[in-house]
């Protein structure tokens, strides 16, 4: 695509394979695509968001908010495509986000640390009718009897790492939890001390010697 930076120049880890994914009638989508050379299979799930369409993107645009979904950890990645085409759809990554809603254009920003995720899909295969109905029986059978589309094809990522995000969110939360536990001591050791003066004053005015100020000195 163009105006992408290399993968070489990023670094990070490319993903691809066959894809095979339903699309609804609702505007949505759902499947899954098996990961080459390793056969690991990851999830699909989208939904069309509303968006402003321009003269020059054409009826057949539409915007999604897709899910990929890692079945073995049961992590998930949110993402921002656009897709074209009618029944065989084309996806990649969104070029701009103008006159979308303030969480769309959100989800376009690669957090700090992480790069963003790039994607690519094209039908290669389209499925339709009594050959789609037998394809979702087999392979998605709880979307069947709802009239959708096959599409079967190649899908690359670039940059998905769900192993690299758990390191960081297990950082992230080790941060926090350190932090916390900073506060709690220093919370701890005042509400200690502030314990121990009302106590010394408490004493002293039992004993009639007065008032003790903050050093632990008697005022008379």
């Amino acid at each position: 695509m163009e105006g992408e930076e290399s993968e070489e120049s990023r670094g990070g880890k490319v993903m691809e394979g066959v894809a095979s994914i339903a699309l609804l009638p609702s505007g949505s989508i759902s499947g899954h695509f098996i990961q080459l050379p390793n056969s690991l299979c990851l999830g699909l799930c989208g939904t069309e968001l509303a968006c402003e369409r321009e003269c020059s993107r054409g009826e057949d645009y539409r915007l999604i908010r897709l899910t990929v979904i890692d079945f073995n950890s049961g992590r998930e990645k949110d993402m921002v495509v656009e897709c074209r085409g009618h029944d065989a759809a084309r996806m990649c990554n969104v070029d701009h986000a103008h006159w979308w809603e303030k969480d769309v254009v959100c989800m376009l920003e690669p957090k700090e640390g992480n790069y963003k995720v790039i994607i690519s899909f094209e039908c290669e295969t389209l499925k339709a009718d009594e050959a789609a109905e037998d394809h979702i029986k087999k392979f998605m059978p709880k979307l069947a009897g709802i009239d959708a589309v096959v599409n079967i094809g190649w899908i690359k990522m670039f940059g998905l790492d769900f192993d690299a995000e758990a390191e960081e969110q297990q950082r992230a939360t080790l941060e926090v939890v350190r932090l916390l536990a900073q506060k709690t001591k220093e919370v701890g050791f005042e509400f200690l001390n502030t314990m121990l003066l009302n106590a010394h004053e408490e004493m002293n005015n039992s004993l009639g010697f007065g008032y003790a100020d903050e050093d632990g000195c008697i005022l008379t």
